[in-house]
């Protein structure tokens, strides 16, 4: 993905192709990976972020903007979550089709980003490791700042205790977090 997008946030390959209204690239380089190289998303999450990203190069724009506001800072707060939420939210959904308002559609691409600081929320095996370590992350399928903070506080927690046993990053503690999930 960083191989990708280049650097997010200031100065980064994201924010110059934003500048220079390379949304059409922003696009393809995000599908590439969300929907080439990974197997996070399931198809229906898939063809959802995929079609709203596409359908509308001013929404697809409102979404890069927030993705990188998101992921620059180094701790972001309520606003860049908000606006990021939003962003997922109106991205247009045809009819019968599946919405990319998601936790899984909301949080891959800034977990697939800077995978240091972000995690990625599947509801089922999230929800489910925070039941099994005692951790309560504050569920609501509605996509609010309440419920990823605690996540991410999970998630750093976790990360603390196997950072000794050679966790790197979020992507460790997210595979530690599914195989709790599991057993």
């Amino acid at each position: 993905w960083q191989g990708r997008l280049g650097a997010m946030g200031k100065s980064g390959r994201g924010e110059q192709r934003l500048r220079d209204n390379a949304i059409g690239e922003l696009v393809q380089d995000l599908l590439h990976v969300v929907v080439g190289k990974t197997n996070l998303l399931s198809p229906f999450e898939n063809m959802a972020l995929s079609d709203g990203l596409k359908a509308s190069e001013a929404t697809a724009r409102d979404y890069f903007e927030a993705l990188l506001e998101f992921v620059a800072p180094p701790k972001p707060g309520p606003d860049q979550f908000a606006r990021l939420a939003g962003a997922v939210e109106n991205l247009p959904v045809g009819p019968g089709k599946a919405k990319a308002a998601t936790w899984p559609g909301l949080t891959v691409a800034p977990f697939l980003a800077r995978p240091d600081a972000f995690v990625f929320l599947k509801p089922e095996p999230t929800r489910a490791c925070a039941d099994r370590i005692r951790f309560e992350i504050h569920y609501s399928a509605e996509l609010r700042w309440t419920t990823y903070s605690s996540v991410l506080k999970m998630s750093q927690l976790l990360m603390e205790w196997l950072a000794p046993r050679g966790a790197r990053d979020y992507i460790d503690v997210q595979s530690f977090m599914w195989i709790i999930a599991k057993y």
